[in-house]
């Protein structure tokens, strides 16, 4: 097998949500060694009416606000969302706090209520729509701030990984369930409600045996901060600790108006990574775990943006702030049925998306290519699935127009040409919109027959969403291989001359001067040969 070489492509690989949730792009502490550290601040802040000092006998020194305010740094890296998470002491007596955005940005709420003469974490802060310029900005009167920390999130909404936990089972190898209660202090997002029946495990959480599945008995998270969002999708990971095992995932349906339960399958005692997709949620409320005997891990909510691609859009990439989004993609071209179509997407593909497309399990048959000759011949072979922005033929069992595709996520904003090392000049290229094809020879297309054409001066578009074959000038595309079955060989059209009746061609594309007994390749059509 030849190596086939993919360039023109950014892609990115990997768990993109996990990346994103866990980046780390400011981390300040605001604990100072002397009084009068202000007056040479932490670069990029900013402090009005702040002063130090130190707080429960500690030994070193805190921000405190007098009706004043404090500026953070920009916050380099951000182009999307981020988590806010800090500690506040607010002191006797009345206090005030707010938090507000100087810059590109809105936040889920702009302030919060604490317990007094303690330090509180409370429930992070989420930060959407922000930019490298954007910084925060801290206000209040009677209270002490510290361990600033802001989290890139890219699209993610919600995010609790259970790291805090300290218990037992789940992700050390053991699978028993223990009778350690989770508390506040096990999680990301402190909550506001009596926690019932769930237990620590280690960095994950427990569900205890939940014979009438209990809803008191769940994990719930906060509503989910969006203004214009219509589709969330909702990941975690999770295992069963019995074989008897078993979760159930609720959420608030907007158009039936009340609760609609999602049974999960599990796997027992070995993780498994789960994705919902929410097109009707009511992000007003939570979203409930109830579970039992299982463990939860790595929880997150995010959102889903439309992302239309049309066939007659003049567009040859995708705008670089979708890079990494979740996205439902809609399609405005039609794949027709027992040919092979050619198609270039921005997301990985598979059989599977086109099944949950059309809501049936139509036949699917994907090739990408796998070698070029150097005598023009496209070999094309059997792929599972394609990776974003590579061109790829796509044969379905019947007709599909406009599909749409739910929560894909944006990896190459740039179409891919995939080439060969043993061919140069040589290429199957993708393109993303309308693009104009050469007339010179050196670009031609695979037509609804099956064979070769060279555009013509009145028919060179073509539409977006397909790909086609480069060729070196003066050469010519001998064909197209399938799993080793060649078709189309010396089938290009228009053409100067007509293919010589007496040329031939192994299974393998391989032209053959002198053929031995067997199975050809002639103007297209296979034949035997009986006799030297």
């Amino acid at each position: 097998m030849k190596k086939i070489l993919l360039s023109g492509l950014l892609l990115i690989v990997g768990a993109v949500l996990e990346i994103c949730a866990q980046s780390i792009i400011l981390d300040n502490k605001l604990q100072f060694e002397s009084a009068d550290a202000l007056s040479s601040p932490p670069e990029g802040w900013s402090f009005t009416n702040c002063s130090l000092e130190k707080v429960n006998e500690s030994s070193k020194f805190f921000v405190r606000l007098n009706n004043g305010s404090f500026t953070t740094e920009r916050l380099t890296g951000v182009t999307g969302n981020a988590r806010i998470n800090f500690l506040i002491f607010p002191f006797a007596g009345d206090y005030e706090f707010s938090l507000s955005v100087e810059g590109e940005g809105v936040l889920d709420r702009n302030s919060a209520s604490y317990q007094k003469e303690s330090w509180r974490r409370g429930r992070p802060f989420l930060l959407r729509k922000a930019n490298a310029d954007s910084r925060i900005v801290f206000s209040g009167n009677n209270i002490a701030i510290c361990n600033i920390e802001v989290s890139e999130m890219n699209d993610v909404l919600f995010y609790e990984s259970f790291d805090r936990c300290v218990g037992t089972g789940g992700n050390d190898g053991i699978y028993s369930i223990t009778s350690d209660a989770l508390t506040l202090g096990g999680l990301d997002n402190p909550i506001d409600y009596e926690i019932q029946g769930i237990t620590l495990g280690n960095k994950c959480i427990c569900f205890p045996q939940n014979v009438d599945n209990n809803s008191n008995r769940a994990y719930k998270t906060p509503p989910i901060p969006s203004d214009d969002t219509d589709c969330y999708s909702l990941s975690f990971r999770a295992l069963k600790a019995k074989d008897n095992g078993r979760l159930i995932v609720q959420y608030y349906s907007k158009t039936i108006k009340e609760w609609k339960n999602i049974s999960v399958s599990l796997d027992y005692q070995e993780w498994k990574d789960i994705s919902l997709l929410f097109d009707d949620m009511d992000a007003s409320k939570e979203i409930r775990f109830i579970g039992s005997l299982i463990f939860l891990d790595e929880l997150k909510v995010y959102e889903v943006k439309a992302l239309p691609m049309s066939e007659s859009s003049s567009e040859t990439s995708i705008p670089a702030e979708w890079l990494n989004k979740t996205v439902c993609m809609s399609l405005t071209r039609t794949f027709q049925e027992d040919i092979w179509n050619t198609c270039c997407l921005p997301f990985d593909f598979d059989a599977s998306l086109l099944h949950k497309a059309t809501g049936n399990n139509v036949t699917v048959e994907l090739r990408h290519l796998s070698d070029i000759t150097s005598e023009g011949i496209y070999h094309f072979e059997t792929i599972t699935t394609v990776p974003a922005g590579e061109p790829f033929l796509l044969k379905v069992g019947e007709t599909v127009s406009n599909p749409e595709f739910r929560n894909v996520v944006v990896k190459a904003l740039t179409p891919a040409s995939a080439t060969s090392p043993s061919a140069a000049g040589y290429a199957f290229a993708g393109c993303y919109g309308k693009t104009t094809l050469a007339t010179d020879g050196t670009h031609v297309f695979i037509g609804t027959d099956g064979l070769l054409h060279r555009p013509t001066e009145t028919g060179n578009t073509m539409k977006g969403m397909r790909a086609y074959m480069v060729l070196p000038s003066n050469q010519s595309a001998r064909g197209l291989v399938f799993d080793d079955t060649p078709t189309a060989i010396e089938a290009l059209k228009p053409t100067s001359s007509s293919p010589s009746s007496d040329v031939l061609y192994n299974l393998s594309g391989q032209r053959v001067a002198k053929p031995a007994k067997g199975l050809y390749i002639k103007n297209g059509k296979k034949i035997i040969v009986n006799h030297k």
